[in-house]
């Protein structure tokens, strides 16, 4: 059986045949499929105060489990489109399950559910992605926003706005924090800390352009009741930057991670690394650094903004925080000089890096104080893909098999 020893549970064993293996099991809780005939891919996953588990995804299922008076219960013939399914705590009930979409093709990337038990959900937005009167409506709509009601039979209020994006955080107040990929018709707004597209040319950004531009990152606030942005934010250099996770911390700061191939991505004064280690080239497919970067709460200036990598493909994929407001990041890394401190779990790389990018290699989690200072980072085997914190500070990530 399990004994807690202060903060940390471990095994205690009785009488057994020590000339034996001993193989001890992990309790699971349970184990469920959601899905339909067609395709279907989950995203993201929350968890509200009460232990329901919340999760969104894409579905191309026509026959995708919905629920009786849920927003809809039908999909467009042939189209995917986002959903929704909320779940009892043991997994046994679906308290809800919706989709989420109009006439073209639409999937879920990101998910939080707030103290009252409303889901926030963002992702691509498809043609005809429907909206509430009065929440903010960009042009083109690539992307949307949507909150929600508990019981998942109302839209509180859905907005769409011209970036595709890839993750969403909510601080207390009920406000959206989204981040990804925008447009180049992306409105930054007055006072935002990077106003407009980096300039800057990437041939391979889009297989029919020669001439498209890179792609920035952005980091938008949304109003609480969805009306319009708080702010609004570029965020790159003049090569490729991507974003694909984001916290917020207590006093409204947003943190965000991912990869950057700019040499002259924002860094701030003191950084943890303020030089970028190179871009690798590999046919069609380029790497850089990964980056963790904290923008104030008006979204006006950067806290702290660094490069975290090493001299093969870094990422950050993963992010969270805890009380006191210190990051954890996590992701994948093929440099064996990535930034490690002492006494970790693995302060050099494990194995043999890759002798070409994207062929194997390790996943790093790395602890950094509100400040931008570095207090711990370590290798571990496998990318990590997923990280979470408890109350101790302890972190808990997943790992997905290298090779």
């Amino acid at each position: 059986d399990f004994v807690l020893a202060g903060r940390v549970a471990r095994f205690r064993l009785g009488p057994y045949d020590r000339s034996l293996p001993l193989v001890i099991d992990p309790v699971i809780e349970f184990v469920s499929y959601l899905g339909g005939a067609g395709a279907d891919s989950g995203a993201s996953v929350a968890v509200d105060a009460a232990g329901n588990i919340y999760v969104a995804g894409s579905t191309n299922s026509g026959d995708f489990p919905t629920t009786p008076g849920s927003l809809k219960t039908g999909k467009s013939a042939g189209r995917y489109m986002a959903f929704v399914t909320k779940l009892s705590p043991d997994g046994s009930k679906i308290l809800y399950s919706t989709y989420l979409g109009g006439d073209g093709d639409s999937g879920a990337s990101g998910l939080q559910v707030d103290a009252a038990g409303n889901a926030y959900v963002t992702g691509a937005a498809g043609q005809n992605y429907p909206t509430t009167p009065g929440a903010y409506q960009a042009s083109p709509a690539l992307g949307f926003v949507t909150k929600l009601s508990p019981a998942g039979d109302r839209l509180v209020y859905s907005a769409v706005i011209s970036a595709w994006p890839s993750a969403i955080a909510i601080d207390a107040a009920g406000s959206a924090f989204v981040t990804g990929t925008p447009d180049s018709s992306f409105v930054a707004t007055p006072g935002a800390f990077q106003r407009s597209l980096a300039p800057g040319i990437c041939p391979g950004t889009f297989v029919l352009s020669a001439n498209a531009p890179c792609l920035d990152a952005f980091v938008l606030k949304l109003r609480p009741d969805g009306s319009a942005p708080t702010y609004a934010t570029f965020l790159g250099g003049t090569d490729n930057d991507t974003t694909v996770a984001i916290a917020v911390d207590a006093a409204g700061n947003a943190i965000v991670t991912g990869n950057t191939e700019s040499s002259n991505f924002p860094v701030t004064a003191g950084a943890i690394q303020s030089s970028f280690h190179g871009k690798i080239v590999f046919g069609p497919i380029s790497y850089g650094d990964g980056f963790v970067t904290k923008l104030n709460a008006s979204g006006s200036g950067l806290v702290y903004s660094t490069y975290l990598g090493g001299a093969n493909r870094d990422a950050g994929l993963a992010l969270a925080l805890d009380g006191a407001g210190n990051a954890y990041v996590a992701g994948i890394t093929e440099s064996a000089d990535f930034p490690t401190t002492p006494g970790v779990l693995h302060a050099t790389f494990i194995g043999t890096p890759p002798i070409m990018p994207g062929s194997g290699g390790n996943g790093f989690v790395t602890k950094i104080d509100p400040g931008g200072r570095l207090l711990y980072s370590t290798f571990v085997l496998g990318y990590t893909g997923a990280i979470a914190i408890d109350g101790g500070g302890y972190a808990y990530f997943e790992a997905s098999a290298s090779g």
